[in-house]
């Protein structure tokens, strides 16, 4: 009598999960005039993260991700995030997808919000933006 067992083959071991990818954020001003620390926080939509840091130079052209005086965000993984950023006069918001290994954000003075009620700086008091164009002309053409 012969008896004949079906061959035990080891279950194949599972792909691991890969690690997610993680990218350097930096973001940045080229305007003078709001250099008095910028403080920039960034928040993930999919996990708990939230972190801030500070702008404290400004740059005159594109910086690296991780020079001196940006706010430098390290290790950040891909994903969306939403950040938010403020001195005493103005304040940026917006949302970011990080997917790259180098991210450089400038925060521009013109795209931000003047904050209501602010100090005098330089002695003079912000004020709102002034728009001078001609109605006739946008309404006739």
């Amino acid at each position: 009598m012969v008896c004949v067992m079906p061959s035990c083959k080891p279950e194949p071991e599972p792909d691991p999960i890969p690690e997610p990818k993680t990218c350097d954020v930096t973001f940045w001003t080229d305007d003078d005039d709001c250099i008095d620390q910028i403080e920039v926080n960034l928040w993930a939509y999919d996990y708990d993260y939230d972190v801030y840091r500070y702008i404290t130079k400004y740059y005159g052209s594109t910086p690296d991700c991780g020079d001196t005086g940006c706010a430098n965000f390290y290790d950040v993984k891909e994903g969306d995030y939403y950040y938010w950023a403020e001195n005493d006069y103005y304040e940026w918001e917006g949302d970011l997808r990080v997917e790259s290994s180098c991210h450089t954000i400038k925060l521009y003075v013109s795209k931000a919000r003047a904050k209501a009620n602010t100090a005098e700086s330089n002695g003079n008091k912000l004020e709102p933006a002034e728009m001078n164009f001609d109605m006739n002309y946008i309404l006739n053409n």
